[in-house]
């Protein structure tokens, strides 16, 4: 028999797989609420967390991911427990999501841990690296081979807790406006690109420069990108 307590811990760490949560301690709410509506709305929430995302909620794929689990909790908990997701910029620059975590200015957000690199150089191994695994070995590697507690010893340093949320498979080495032939091409080259896969670019004299996911339409002046 499960405490209300417990309940709802269970339930916070289900919907937040994958973001990046703080270690403060959360008031656990009380019995479940009853189903919710715009009348009573006000009334039963217990728990209201701002959560800042790193990808716009109307991009495909990544920006679409943390909506489902914030509805569900919604759902799940009467409306006692509202998430209310933020688009890059409204509340949080893309990049500033995990020192906003940090700094506790909001409880949670949901981000790339690869953004994190010029902070805190280790969590590229973690996000993603040139010739690493693939999604099923990875999901292996964090659930039962140290991965989770790794990645959490990287993390508890900067006062955050990561939560593995989802995994895209292997991507192409790029899309270019022009063919490249040598690895001369890629001298003086424009091109976004993220995580060790990157500074291996600057060493063949690529200009590397890192935008968000969502940007990444927006700034045609980039004639080639990557996502890495």
């Amino acid at each position: 028999m499960f405490s209300a307590r417990s309940f709802l811990i269970a339930v916070g760490v289900a919907f937040l797989a994958g973001m990046v949560v703080s270690l403060a301690v959360r008031s656990s709410g009380a019995e479940k609420a009853p189903r919710i509506n715009n009348d009573t709305l006000k009334e039963i929430v217990r728990e209201r967390w701002r959560v800042p995302l790193s990808s716009s909620r109307n991009l495909p794929g990544n920006g679409e991911t943390p909506v489902w689990p914030a509805n569900a909790v919604q759902e799940a908990t009467g409306g006692s427990f509202i998430i209310d997701l933020f688009d890059p910029g409204e509340i949080v620059p893309a990049f500033a999501i995990t020192d906003a975590v940090r700094d506790r200015k909001v409880p949670a957000g949901y981000t790339w841990l690869g953004y994190d690199q010029g902070k805190i150089p280790a969590s590229a191994l973690i996000a993603a690296k040139p010739f690493g695994m693939e999604p099923w070995p990875f999901i292996g590697w964090w659930l039962h081979g140290g991965g989770k507690e790794l990645s959490e010893e990287i993390y508890v340093k900067h006062n955050m807790k990561p939560l593995l949320c989802g995994i895209s498979g292997p991507e192409t080495a790029g899309w270019f406006a022009q063919p490249l032939k040598s690895v001369d091409d890629l001298d003086g080259l424009k091109i976004r690109f993220a995580g060790l896969g990157g500074k291996a670019m600057q060493r063949v004299g690529a200009s590397v420069t890192m935008l968000p996911a969502g940007d990444l339409v927006a700034r045609t002046g980039v004639r080639a990108v990557i996502i890495a």
